[in-house]
């Protein structure tokens, strides 16, 4: 899947099913995302604001505590990327966290 910069939305139980091809950042921009990434055993639960950089592979994203949700898909050269469980804050106001 390729970048898309105009939000995709997920009603509540709904699920995406994602083969990423390069590295991307998936931004949330309304309700909460859960994230399950293919060979990683940690589940990803991303707020509206945070954001988390994908790798390579299959991802599957479902809408969170029972709202509609959405998001975007950037390339990581546009967002300020953080290392590790919770960054910091990010200037723009997006939080970033990257999978080790």
């Amino acid at each position: 899947m390729s970048p898309s910069h105009s939000p995709q939305h997920l009603s509540p139980g709904t699920a995406h099913s994602l083969s990423i091809r390069a590295r991307t950042v998936l931004r949330v921009v309304r309700g909460r995302l859960w994230v399950t990434v293919a060979g990683d055993l940690t589940d990803y639960f991303v707020p509206a604001g945070e954001a988390l950089e994908l790798p390579h592979g299959a991802v599957v994203i479902e809408a969170d505590q029972g709202v509609r949700a959405s998001y975007e898909l950037h390339p990581p050269e546009r967002c300020a990327v953080r290392t590790g469980e919770r960054p910091g804050a990010v200037p723009g106001g997006t939080q970033v966290y990257a999978l080790r």
